[in-house]
């Protein structure tokens, strides 16, 4: 009888990635990153703009209304991050009871209502009222900012003017925000 060797060949099983199959891998995914990065830092651009935009008007509903119900005059106010109020700042956003009457937050003195950082990265805030004021004070008797009116503007830092906006504030105390389709905004 003849006998048959069966020779059973074995497959090996690869563990691992060949140097080409990664290289690839990261082409593919440097790709898919350069494509969304644009995409990405613009909808960060939006974000910010919208929430700015929600935060001033939350902010100035609380102090007309703050202002009224306590009956006292409050200040509103973008801050420089050390109490001081100026027009050009834009680190936190200052609601407070002005004590002292010197337009500006005292820590042992003012009551602080609401310190908001605004943690801008892609745009600037800056305030624009009448007699080149730093703040808008809303009086305690009526809860409006007779004679305070003026506006809000943020302007990105990129050329996008979709995300350009400015809110004005009326002499009724009425807040309207007005993108840059509608009003220049001057950035």
């Amino acid at each position: 009888m003849l006998s048959v060797e069966i020779e059973v060949i074995s497959l090996r099983k690869q563990h691992g990635i060949t140097l080409v199959e990664l290289l690839v891998a990261i082409t593919i995914i440097l790709i898919i990153v350069s494509i969304a990065t644009p995409s990405f830092k613009e909808w960060q651009e939006k974000m910010e703009a919208k929430r700015v935009e929600g935060v001033l008007m939350s902010i100035l509903r609380q102090a007309k209304s703050e202002s009224f119900i306590t009956k006292q005059d409050t200040l509103f106010c973008l801050s420089n991050g050390a109490g001081r109020c100026h027009r050009n700042s834009d680190k936190e956003l200052l609601l407070f009871i002005d004590r002292n009457n010197n337009r500006h937050f005292d820590v042992l003195i003012d009551e602080l209502i609401i310190k908001e950082t605004t943690n801008l990265k892609y745009g600037r805030l800056f305030l624009r009222m009448g007699s080149r004021r730093h703040y808008t004070k809303f009086f305690g008797n009526t809860g409006l900012p007779r004679g305070h009116m003026g506006h809000i503007k943020y302007c990105p830092f990129s050329e996008n003017t979709n995300r350009m906006f400015l809110i004005t504030i009326s002499n009724l105390g009425k807040f309207t925000p007005r993108p840059y389709s509608n009003r220049r905004t001057g950035c």
